[in-house]
């Protein structure tokens, strides 16, 4: 009884297993045709640049007068603000004074002092070449017993008088000149300019002007205010175009050059299209991430819907490829595509060329062949076409 039970059981078996072998596998199926392909590369980009500019001084200063608002257009060189700068006005005058006065003193040394020294110096050394000759016709005199030996000693004494008197007026001059009032009073001018330079610049900060064509973002302070040190008294940022920041994967680095044309959507303007250009490509590549960092230039008329630190992610148009054929990457197996044929996945090896992270393109099959998205090891299986994919 077992057996006449088993031997129907195990002809059903079989019967299974000869079905799933000889089952047509479905596969979904791309018919290939020549067509352009707009290669664009995607990144997340963010504004960077113009960075706005945040105007605050180290000490408290007080404002004196507010000559613009928030949201003006300002010129390079208008005054935003006048600080109050009576103090250093007056310092400036006091340390202008004191250069006048030093400068005076240093004149007064040169044109009188030392004249006055060096005529005395040539006094001096008059005197003592003088008394040098007293002293040798002393000497003669003496080993000739024409003069007695105090004598001789007077007039040894006048020679090294004379001497000392010469060599202190020489050195009063050396001092004058090298390291003793002139050159102490050439010192004190040289510092009293310096801080004169430094009191007109911090005058000069008082008037706080544009350093650029640009817009006024933020004012923080009021008239008659006496601001604390370290905060910003007002925001502003250039008028030019806007900079974003987008970092690429390396391998479409081939793509890249200055001047592609590119589009841009920002999270704050989902539904707005941002007309853009590339104006850098990276020198070096990040060896952590992989990745070139490119610049794009806003060159659109809606650029003041924009503001700086926006994200969003950009469209780089970056070649267009002319009549070829495309394979999507899911269709590839180590440069390998199915091919459909009289039913069945045939295998072949191709030459791709990859464009971008998803599609090849390749010259090696003909327009209208048909290859099928397969996993490996599906060599000669029937196949049976299920969804056509669109490219």
């Amino acid at each position: 009884m077992k057996l006449k039970f088993l031997l129907p059981l195990g002809l059903i078996f079989f019967v299974f297993i000869g079905y799933m072998v000889l089952k047509p596998v479905s596969a979904d199926f791309l018919k290939l045709k020549r067509q352009n392909l707009d290669y664009t590369i995607l990144a997340n980009c963010s504004v960077d640049y113009p960075k706005p500019l945040d105007i605050k001084f180290s000490y408290e200063v007080e404002v004196l007068r507010i000559f613009k608002k928030e949201g003006d257009r300002i010129k390079k060189g208008d005054l935003i603000i006048q600080l109050d700068d009576s103090d250093d006005r007056r310092n400036l005058t006091l340390a202008s004074n004191n250069i006048v006065s030093l400068q005076k003193k240093i004149k007064n040394v040169k044109n009188v002092e030392l004249p006055n020294l060096k005529e005395k110096e040539r006094e001096a050394e008059l005197s003592l070449k003088q008394a040098e000759i007293d002293l040798k016709r002393a000497k003669e005199l003496y080993e000739a017993g024409g003069i007695s030996k105090s004598d001789l000693e007077k007039i040894q004494n006048n020679y090294e008088i004379k001497l000392s008197q010469y060599n202190q007026i020489k050195n009063s001059i050396e001092n004058y000149e090298v390291s003793g009032v002139l050159a102490e009073l050439e010192t004190q001018l040289e510092s009293a300019k310096i801080e004169y330079e430094n009191i007109k610049n911090r005058l000069l900060e008082k008037r706080i002007v544009s350093p650029f064509n640009g817009k006024i973002l933020k004012i923080n302070v009021q008239n008659g205010e006496k601001v604390a040190p370290s905060k910003v008294i007002t925001t502003i940022i250039e008028a030019t175009n806007w900079l974003l920041v987008m970092n690429v994967d390396q391998r479409e680095l081939s793509f890249l050059k200055p001047d592609l044309k590119a589009n841009v959507k920002f999270d704050s303007f989902p539904e707005e299209v941002f007309s853009a250009f590339v104006s850098y490509v990276c020198t070096q590549i990040d060896k952590e991430k992989g990745s070139c960092e490119v610049r794009l230039e806003i060159k659109d008329k809606k650029a003041d819907m924009i503001k700086y630190g926006m994200s969003g992610y950009a469209e780089i148009y970056a070649k267009t490829f002319t009549n070829v054929m495309i394979i999507p990457k899911r269709f590839v197996n180590n440069n390998s595509v199915y091919i459909y044929k009289n039913g069945k996945a045939v295998l072949s090896n191709l030459n791709l060329r990859p464009v971008g992270e998803d599609k090849f393109i390749t010259e090696d099959l003909n327009e209208g062949d048909i290859i099928i998205d397969l996993s490996k090891n599906m060599v000669n299986k029937k196949i049976k076409l299920r969804k056509e994919v669109r490219i």
